[in-house]
């Protein structure tokens, strides 16, 4: 084999060079920060004449399983040690092939890359692929939000964002804490909640009342809401909802007018949608003057019937207990 060698430094070859052939002849490698990474690539005669030679590597990174080969094809495996460097950091080399055929070179580029998470929906290296995820989807950006790995996507992300989340950690790492760290960061903005409407007004009314009312929001991401309500005659369908509650953007909020509970004239309720950051009011108001008058009517009615009846039981001249039995008679009827 060293008589092959010193040959080929002379450019003294018996074969024909053409039939080799790489699977790859510039092999552009991402690996992690501190990680090593195992690859390979494939030499091959087309002529199916078995490859005898060495492989030699240019960085002191770089190391072969095997620096002697044999055989038609042949697997070069190698590995790179990554530790020490930081991400960004490019090394460019190659590896230089002596064999039966020729001298041949195979160049690499290794690119050291940032910590990752792989996750469902690929690689989370830095904040903007972690509010990626968490719009499409929020469970499983909880879930990694609670795990110690977010620390690999914070390594490099500055001081103030780290100091941010160990202060979450302390405390709590639920989703409105997530919320609060992808607002504080700047990777969203804040959720607001407004009403399709401001009021609801009825008038005379003679049964009880269903009506409803939709709350939407202004973007993604998670809030709580308290239903409050004002006014005894008033009882609503949730006394607390979150964004997972939206169809789409908007929550239907449906509320209950016991007329049993209303007095007369002017009637006045509220239902209050309560945040973190606001609190929506939706006015109720109820005009039951109406029907007051109408019953005020038929009590002078009936008064105005008693008073005649009684006229006519003293022209009669009834005994009194008789016409009171038939007065109250008349009003049960």
């Amino acid at each position: 084999m060293k008589n092959k060698i010193n040959q080929f430094a002379k450019g003294i070859f018996n074969e024909d060079a053409s039939d080799i052939v790489f699977s790859d002849t510039h092999l552009v490698i991402t690996v992690g920060e501190g990680e090593v990474y195992h690859g390979s690539f494939q030499i091959e005669n087309r002529s199916g004449m078995s490859i005898r030679g060495l492989v030699y590597a240019s960085s002191v990174r770089m190391r072969l399983k095997e620096q002697g080969f044999e055989g038609n094809p042949v697997t070069i495996s190698f590995t790179y040690n990554a530790s020490g460097l930081e991400p960004g950091n490019v090394e460019n080399g190659k590896f230089t092939i002596i064999c039966n055929n020729g001298e041949y070179t195979v160049r690499f580029s290794m690119v050291v890359e940032r910590p990752y998470v792989i996750t469902s929906y690929g690689k989370i290296q830095r904040l903007e692929n972690f509010r990626d995820l968490a719009m499409k989807d929020y469970a499983e950006a909880r879930n990694l939000f609670r795990s110690r790995r977010f620390y690999e996507i914070l390594k490099y992300e500055g001081r103030k964002v780290c100091g941010l989340y160990d202060n979450m950690r302390t405390w709590a790492l639920d989703e409105q804490a997530m919320e609060e760290f992808l607002i504080s960061t700047k990777q969203k903005e804040k959720i607001y909640f407004s009403l399709s409407e401001s009021m609801g007004s009825f008038y005379q009314l003679r049964e009880s009342k269903k009506s409803v009312f939709h709350v939407y929001k202004n973007t993604w991401g998670y809030l709580e809401a308290k239903v409050r309500v004002s006014g005894d005659f008033l009882t609503v369908n949730r006394s607390s909802f979150t964004t997972e509650d939206f169809v789409g953007n908007s929550i239907l909020i449906e509320y209950i007018i016991d007329v049993h509970k209303l007095h007369g004239g002017m009637n006045y309720g509220r239902i209050a949608i309560e945040t973190a950051y606001e609190t929506l009011e939706y006015k109720i108001e109820i005009d039951q003057s109406a029907a007051d008058r109408e019953d005020t009517s038929m009590e002078k009615y009936m008064l105005a019937q008693l008073q005649k009846d009684y006229l006519q039981c003293c022209g009669n001249r009834k005994d009194w207990g008789e016409w009171v039995n038939e007065s109250t008679d008349k009003m049960n009827e």
